[in-house]
């Protein structure tokens, strides 16, 4: 069974979202996130309007999937007071 995979990185300004949005159609699961020194960033799912924090900042580091699609999709939230790098990487269903 073959997978195809997706991922990406960015330097996410302090205190700024990144937002990540399948087209239309497409779903994804969210396998595994994180950045590279600071503190952990709140992450969840948006709509663009509401925001639902899965995992916030002060939670202990713990495995978490998220499903996201075109209406609802990967939010992250860095909480640091400097920017950090973030990533995430996922399979497409």
């Amino acid at each position: 069974m073959a997978f195809e995979i997706t991922s990406g990185l960015l330097a996410v300004g302090a205190g700024a979202d990144w937002t990540v949005q399948p087209a239309a159609g497409v779903q994804v699961i969210i396998t595994e996130f994180g950045r590279k020194g600071g503190t952990q960033p709140s992450v969840g799912i948006t709509n663009g309007t509401l925001d639902f924090a899965a995992r916030v900042s002060t939670d202990p580091v713990r495995a978490l999937k998220i499903f996201i699609n075109n209406t609802n999709y990967l939010w992250m939230h860095n909480t640091d007071g400097a920017e950090q790098k973030l990533g995430y990487c996922g399979v497409f269903l």
